[in-house]
């Protein structure tokens, strides 16, 4: 469910988040950003110190996450159809 693209207006840039038999990676032009780890609900961390928060809209659909890392705060990527 939370796999697929994402574009972040802001930065001009599109992150692909990847689901596979470890879990899930982000990857910007196929390289690997890094692994997500849940920590709760909708809300994973990277070992990069990068955190991410999924957003949901109507029937309860990824619609996209903001992303958290050091100074940089709610940076939002929408999902790309």
């Amino acid at each position: 469910r939370f796999a697929g693209q994402y574009y972040a207006p802001e930065l001009d840039v599109t992150w692909q988040i990847v689901a596979d038999s470890t879990g899930l990676r982000a990857e910007l032009r196929g390289r690997e950003l890094a692994k997500l780890t849940p920590t709760h609900t909708d809300h994973f961390t990277s070992g990069q110190g990068t955190s991410l928060a999924f957003r949901r809209g109507r029937g309860n659909q990824v619609t996209g996450f903001s992303v958290q890392a050091g100074r940089v705060r709610n940076i939002l990527f929408s999902r790309v159809p």
